[in-house]
């Protein structure tokens, strides 16, 4: 199974980037990430990575309200 990048996660769920981002960042969504170790959003704070099962894990988890 291979790793998704935020921008393809994003496009995968319909989401902007930032949106995924800030669900990331309030662990509604199960990511890694990898890289340094810094703030989010600051210089080497890493990046997201997803795989395909927990976004789909997500997406039955919400709400049809939530998706929109």
């Amino acid at each position: 199974m291979a790793w998704m990048t935020l921008s393809e996660a994003a496009e995968y769920l319909g989401y902007t980037n930032k949106r995924l981002a800030s669900r990331c960042r309030r662990r509604l969504i199960r990511h890694v990430r990898i890289g340094g170790r810094g703030r989010p959003g600051k210089s080497g704070s890493g990046e997201y990575r997803f795989k395909r099962e927990w976004l789909d894990g997500y997406l039955a988890s919400i709400t049809i309200k939530e998706r929109l």
